[in-house]
């Protein structure tokens, strides 16, 4: 058994440990959220306006993303083997590097689950009108989450407090938090650039996976064997 597991490539071991349940059910919430709709409003005729549509998936595609990558960063220490990865001689980036790749590509799944059920149930949407307006929050989010999830080193705590400030933006819908209010396109903030706030967003959500990957980084040269180039 040992030995078959070192024989496994890398990436295998990664997707293993870091597509568990935890990563993988939050995709379900936008499906989830056309089914529901077409169980009671579509399945009696009715129909859902446009804008409607588009505000749901900027709302639930953050959230959803955020969910999903929260335990990217902490599922060693969840599991007990934090000493044992930090342990290994590897790049130091190494690991940060794949998490995020990880994290983006679970961002690229939930974006195309929500738009195949989206098409589904409801008229056609053109693609770009739908996803845009939710790419902006959902970086920041993503960034969030691996950025928590690693200083926390706790799924659950870590996942309480990205849920904690969705709810938070959804209350108080950009009164405190103005420029960077995720949700513009479905609570248009006055005096708050529409554009503009996109690309902050989009700019700190880029920070936080960068300051993500520095503090993985700087854990694992502080505690873990110096990688080495053996070439």
């Amino acid at each position: 058994m040992l030995s078959e597991l070192h024989t496994k490539p890398a990436w295998y071991y990664e997707f293993r440990v870091t597509l568990g349940a935890a990563a993988l059910l939050p995709l379900l919430g936008l499906p989830a959220f056309a089914l529901l709709q077409w169980l009671f409003i579509v399945s009696d005729g009715q129909t859902v306006e446009a804008y409607n549509l588009v505000r749901a998936f900027e709302l639930l595609l953050p959230l959803t993303v955020g969910l999903a990558a929260t335990q990217l960063m902490s599922v060693e220490r969840d599991a007990g083997m934090a000493e044992l990865r930090l342990s290994y001689p590897e790049d130091p980036w190494r690991l940060p590097l794949v998490r995020t790749g990880v994290a983006l590509l679970i961002g690229a799944v939930a974006i195309v689950l929500g738009l195949v059920a989206f098409r589904w149930v409801f008229d056609p949407i053109p693609l770009g009108t739908l996803v845009e307006p939710a790419l902006g929050p959902t970086l920041f989010l993503l960034g969030l989450a691996l950025l928590v999830g690693n200083l926390t080193g706790n799924y659950w705590l870590a996942a309480a407090l990205i849920m904690g400030y969705w709810f938070f933006e959804v209350q108080t819908q950009g009164d405190v938090t103005k420029s960077f209010f995720l949700f513009q396109y479905a609570w248009p903030v006055e005096e708050v650039d529409y554009v503009l706030n996109r690309r902050l967003l989009a700019g700190v959500g880029g920070l936080f996976l960068l300051a993500n990957a520095w503090l993985s980084a700087r854990r694992k040269r502080g505690k873990g064997v110096r990688w080495r180039d053996n070439g």
